[in-house]
């Protein structure tokens, strides 16, 4: 049978309930304005992890001790989380883009508008993949009409975009949609860039879960517990001590872990470091009550893996040619090739 919808509750009564249910208000005046700005139902996701189980179903009430100010440090945390990693995004977004028009570009400027220069020998699961992403393209230069560089193409090349040009209009979705789309060739080309040894399968799989991770931040969802809506791969060719993964996929790719771990990565690729940043960031949860970063998924090693370490001890130095980007660690580390 259907309840009827919850009644209403008064700030002040949002917190005499939570009261009564046992958590410890240790900033009451805080705590009030923190409510007000960030509502009760959003917080609600983040205070259940403090809540008690009875025969393993959880209950309203909160375990001994919980302070509201637990509360608070854990959402301020996911907060970070979500802005450090969603910069990090962007610095991935912005590489992929450059090196997918360029790849493509080199084939033809306006390959993308000819799926057979794109892919020649696409099945017709590409092809319907190609169809949607054609119409979705359409739509990004309709809603983008304003901008300077759609009014130039329109106005001087009859609104014809080079792919170098189209890949700025396109989001991450689509951008990915379209390294599906091209040919085995392309695909790798853009993986060499990265001088990352994985297949091209396993780096889509990556992107369809960067993609689902920023829409995740972007929106500003709860992420530092969520589960992978769609897991990637991790390649065997990668080194186990770079993730601490099994070479199969287990449960822990359903966590963030393996998301963040790529992140890492590939900012190591782009950038040349590691973000010391996120890895000092993970450290805090450890610190917090009844949380910790298990429940991220991170093993309990984490900080001795060299795509987690806090601080630059390894010493990465930058080898490009036409092909591929690699990236050196010192001999500390045994100089390995990524």
């Amino acid at each position: 049978m259907l309840q009827n919808s919850k009644s209403f509750k008064s700030y002040s009564e949002q917190i005499e309930l939570l009261e009564s249910r046992g958590l410890i208000i240790d900033d009451y005046n805080y705590f009030y304005n923190y409510l007000q700005i960030k509502n009760y139902y959003r917080l609600s996701g983040y205070w259940y992890i403090f809540q008690v189980k009875n025969n393993n179903i959880k209950t309203s009430d909160f375990a001994n001790g919980v302070k509201s100010s637990d509360i608070i440090n854990l959402y301020d945390f996911d907060v970070e989380l979500r802005n450090i990693c969603f910069k990090l995004i962007c610095i991935f977004e912005i590489s992929l883009k450059a090196y997918t028009g360029h790849a493509l570009g080199e084939t033809d400027p306006l390959i993308h508008l000819d799926l057979n220069k794109l892919n020649p020998n696409a099945d017709d699961e590409i092809i319907n993949w190609y169809k949607d992403w054609t119409k979705k393209l359409e739509n990004h230069v309709k809603q983008s009409s304003n901008k300077p560089c759609v009014k130039h193409h329109n106005k001087n090349y009859c609104g014809q975009f080079p792919i170098w040009a189209a890949v700025e209009i396109i989001d991450f979705g689509s951008l990915s949609k379209l390294y599906s789309i091209a040919s085995k060739d392309i695909q790798t080309k853009i993986i060499k860039k990265y001088g990352i040894d994985i297949s091209t399968e396993t780096f889509a799989s990556w992107l369809s879960s960067i993609n689902d991770f920023r829409n995740q931040c972007a929106h500003q969802q709860r992420i530092w517990d969520s589960s992978l809506k769609n897991r990637p791969k991790i390649s065997k060719n990668i080194d186990n001590d770079m993730f601490n993964m099994p070479k199969q996929i287990d449960n822990r790719n359903h966590n963030i872990y393996s998301v963040l771990t790529i992140i890492q990565l590939l900012t190591l690729s782009i950038t040349g470091e590691i973000s010391y940043e996120l890895s000092k960031h993970i450290d805090k949860i450890d610190n917090m009550n009844m949380v910790n970063s298990q429940m991220m998924g991170f093993p309990l090693n984490w900080r001795e893996l060299e795509l987690w370490k806090m601080s630059p001890e390894i010493t990465t130095t930058i080898e490009s040619n036409e092909d591929q980007t690699s990236f050196k660690l010192d001999k500390k580390y045994n100089e390995r090739n990524l």
